[in-house]
């Protein structure tokens, strides 16, 4: 797949792929902020039923717009913190990794959305920018880490599993709540 992205795209400066992130971010969380609440509204119970949630809080919307957007603000201003020191100019090897870091736990939010819609048979906010915008973007900016050598590829599977075990224990504090 990297050799499809590579030729039709020019390289572009490092820079600009880490800048790139926020607004990767905000298109993908858009497309899940203003379809969230209404789609679980339809689809919760469906949701519920399927993981078979019988716990408290798994019964109505637990995710409000404004509560999601308040999630989504606060990770977008972590991801500009992160990209403003990995964009820097001798950035620390600690800047680049949390940027990398960073990248790997989008790059697993795809296939969280993907097995969300696979498990339920239908459409869920997010895995279509998932799919189109996030999978290609996290591909190439992994690859060109590799490439510019701000991270050895042996570390992107470990930065992956930590990813996913990230998103696992958030999915659960999620259910949670």
């Amino acid at each position: 797949m990297m050799a499809t992205v590579k030729r039709f795209l020019p390289e572009l400066p490092l820079r600009t792929v880490v800048w790139l992130f926020p607004l990767v971010f905000l298109i993908h969380d858009t497309e899940e902020l203003v379809l969230i609440e209404s789609w679980l509204g339809t689809n919760g119970g469906a949701l519920a039923a399927k993981l078979k949630l019988g716990f408290p809080g798994t019964h109505g919307v637990p995710w409000t717009t404004p509560r999601f957007a308040a999630a989504v603000a606060v990770l977008f201003t972590f991801i500009c913190i992160v990209c403003r020191f990995a964009a820097r100019p001798g950035a620390s090897a600690k800047a680049r990794g949390w940027f990398a870091a960073t990248i790997a736990v989008l790059f697993v939010n795809v296939f969280t959305h993907t097995a969300q819609s696979l498990l339920l048979g239908r459409y869920t906010p997010g895995v279509t920018t998932a799919l189109v915008v996030v999978l290609p973007y996290t591909l190439y900016t992994l690859d060109r880490l590799v490439r510019e050598r701000w991270i050895a590829a042996r570390y992107v599977r470990t930065l992956l599993l930590a990813a996913a075990a990230l998103l696992a224990a958030g999915a659960v504090g999620a259910l949670l709540l």
